[in-house]
């Protein structure tokens, strides 16, 4: 027999002035866990938070959240996901070793120029 998944309760958002992350997690119906990762890997999927101002916890305005989360929030979504995911342009990555094709053109360049200060 098949176990009956246990029914979960959201908690009540109590106070409509800011939304506590815990708020916002009961809200958009995710793991607390979810968000803190969000937050740092992926940003464009957790709605923008308020400035801090001497307090330490992140802040959400309800109002602000609800128009994020229907798309009204004034920038279109491709926008949003490319500024949020992406702010600087990608770095090229270290070459690495070379070849052994490219070593040995290296050495037989070096033998045909002794003493290049280019080489050494």
């Amino acid at each position: 027999m098949r176990k009956q998944p246990k029914p979960t309760t959201l908690p009540l958002i109590v106070s409509e002035s800011l939304w506590t992350i815990e708020n916002l997690a009961a809200y958009m119906q995710i793991a607390v866990a979810t968000i803190y990762s969000d937050l740092t890997r992926a940003p464009h999927r957790v709605p923008p938070t308020l400035p801090r101002r001497g307090r330490a916890s992140l802040r959400w305005d309800p109002e602000q959240t609800r128009a994020w989360i229907r798309g009204e929030d004034g920038q279109s979504q491709s926008s949003q996901q490319m500024t949020a995911a992406n702010p600087h342009p990608p770095r090229r990555s270290k070459r690495g070793r070379p070849t052994k094709a490219e070593a040995e053109a290296r050495r037989k360049r070096s033998a045909e120029w002794p003493g290049d200060p280019c080489t050494d």
